[in-house]
């Protein structure tokens, strides 16, 4: 017997063109009005068509089954929205108030963190360190309406929600060095993270939003292949934010030796200001700390991520990858929690 099914879905995520049918009851004809055809019940239990497919295909023995779609269904996120018809009213105002509420603490906390940014870092630090709390709390409402009105209007030129999702992996690629190495380097300063931010934030956007995208990382036609856009947008950012920090002044004596004081990060990269300042340091036996706690990180990530695989496998019943992943996953763990003993 073939464990094979392929089932021809195209129109099950459309509507019925005709609900008058004779002898369908008010509640089947209102929701062949308001369902898809996949969701229509068709017994009294009201289990939608595609899942009663599914279920007596899966007890037929068919392990693998293939729901083809339209064309322009493919990349849509077609599940929520069908869920939402599903739900009586009580539950459906209770999941749109949650998703109001969703949404509205996302805007504030990108709002209030956006403007803290500028009025901390940038305003009291680079513009006017004798300014007022009133004046600081004007500037913080002045640069909280101006990010919501470039938000809104960044909002009209995105077609969905993944070209803004891929733009934020884009520009964390693109400060992700500078926010690890200014712990371990004296020489950055608020400068270097501020060029770093512009830089990889602009370039972001030119690369999700503009044509020259397409022209350096379409697939077939691109002037580079695709996988370097996270390496282009991490050079370009790295050479802009390190000359940015050759250019400007390093941060005073006094900051440098109170930081260090306080986190004592250690490594090469202080080494110039431990032996220029005098600064004390903690009698450490063991010496730096990052290098192990990079490799305890790197563990815990093989650790996590083949526990998450190894559940998926045994799942879908793939008994040997999923137990090669499982004994990965219990090794990765076993040798994390001997190494975390020695972290300090």
């Amino acid at each position: 017997m073939h464990t094979n099914l392929i089932i021809l879905a195209g129109g099950a995520s459309s509507r019925m063109k005709q609900s008058n049918a004779v002898g369908l009851s008010a509640e089947e004809i209102q929701q062949s009005n308001q369902r898809t055809k996949g969701l229509i019940s068709i017994d009294g239990s009201g289990r939608p068509l595609l899942d009663y497919l599914l279920y007596n295909a899966k007890q037929a023995g068919y392990r693998h089954i293939y729901l083809v779609i339209g064309q322009d269904k493919i990349g849509h996120d077609l599940a929520y929205p069908a869920m939402l018809t599903m739900l009586p009213s009580g539950l459906l105002g209770l999941v749109l108030a949650s998703l109001i509420a969703a949404f509205m603490s996302t805007i504030s906390t990108q709002l209030n963190w956006g403007s803290s940014y500028i009025v901390h870092d940038f305003y009291r630090l680079q513009i006017d360190p004798e300014a007022s709390e009133q004046k600081l709390v004007l500037v913080g409402r002045i640069s909280t309406v101006v990010l919501m009105i470039l938000s809104a209007l960044l909002a009209l030129v995105l077609q969905n929600a993944l070209q803004l999702f891929q733009a934020i992996l884009v520009f964390g690629a693109g400060t992700g060095l500078i926010f690890i190495l200014r712990w371990y380097w004296w020489r950055i300063n608020a400068w270097s993270e501020i060029v770093a931010m512009f830089v990889s934030g602009i370039i972001s956007l030119l690369i999700a939003l503009t044509p020259l995208g397409g022209y350096l990382f379409a697939p077939e036609t691109g002037l580079l292949p695709d996988y370097l856009e996270f390496p282009f947008v991490v050079l370009v950012t790295t050479i802009a934010w390190v000359l940015a920090t050759y250019m400007t002044a390093p941060e005073e004596d006094q900051v440098l030796k109170d930081f260090y004081q306080k986190v004592q990060p250690g490594g090469p990269g202080w080494r110039k200001v431990v032996n220029t300042l005098g600064v004390d340091q903690d009698s450490d036996e063991q010496g730096w700390s990052v290098p192990s706690g990079i490799i305890a990180m790197l563990l815990g990530c093989v650790m996590i991520y083949s526990s998450m695989f190894a559940i998926g496998h045994w799942i879908y019943g793939l008994p040997v990858s999923a137990g090669v992943l499982t004994a990965v996953a219990v090794v990765s763990g076993v040798v994390l929690v001997g190494r975390s003993r020695s972290l300090p």
